[in-house]
């Protein structure tokens, strides 16, 4: 039991009841005084604990999310790299075919040339 508080004292009745006697207002309660303050004290307690595991969930459903738009992000971007990939592909295989239609043309050119040189050699 817990001690009381001052200014009161413990008294039993004749029917054996204990009550409590503020000597300074001549309250009476058959209550401990303190009774109150501890109820109070574990409704705060209560509520602590119940805010500190509604934080705790929260927080997990904040992690959560941020870490499934990071994966949003991260797959947006990925996507976004591949087919910037592909792109470049594309156009390498363009310019590199552009570029042996340019070269066999050129052979050609000199090997036309060539022939001719040749051909005005045999004339002379």
């Amino acid at each position: 039991m817990a001690a009381l508080p001052e200014n009161w004292d413990m008294k039993q009745t004749d029917e054996g009841e204990i009550v409590y006697l503020n000597k300074v207002t001549g309250e009476t309660t058959t209550e401990h005084p303190c009774d109150e303050f501890y109820r109070n004290l574990y409704k705060e307690k209560k509520i602590l604990k119940h805010n500190t595991q509604t934080e705790v969930k929260i927080s997990s459903a904040i992690e959560e999310e941020l870490q499934r738009r990071l994966k949003e992000h991260k797959e947006k971007l990925e996507k976004q790299y591949n087919e910037k990939c592909k792109e470049i592909t594309v156009n390498i295989e363009k310019d590199k075919a552009t570029l042996l239609n340019q070269l066999e043309e050129q052979k050609k050119e000199i090997k036309r040339k060539s022939d001719e040189n040749l051909r005005k050699e045999k004339e002379r």
